[in-house]
């Protein structure tokens, strides 16, 4: 039993990979430096932003 719920987890996870779509983005720096990557997707009237900031050693 073990077994076959293992070999169904398998392939259930492999589908999600195989079905993974292209997004769609443009990609462009501003005067200040700042690295921006924009993505638009219409569907729904939602905002949402997220901030990565590369520092450190």
């Amino acid at each position: 039993m073990k077994k076959s719920l293992m070999a169904l987890g398998s392939l259930l996870m492999l589908g999600g990979v195989a079905s993974a779509q292209k997004v769609a983005f443009e990609e462009f720096d501003l005067d200040n430096g700042m690295h921006v990557i924009m993505h638009q997707d219409k569907t729904a009237p939602v905002v949402i932003t997220s901030v990565m900031y590369h520092v450190g050693a």
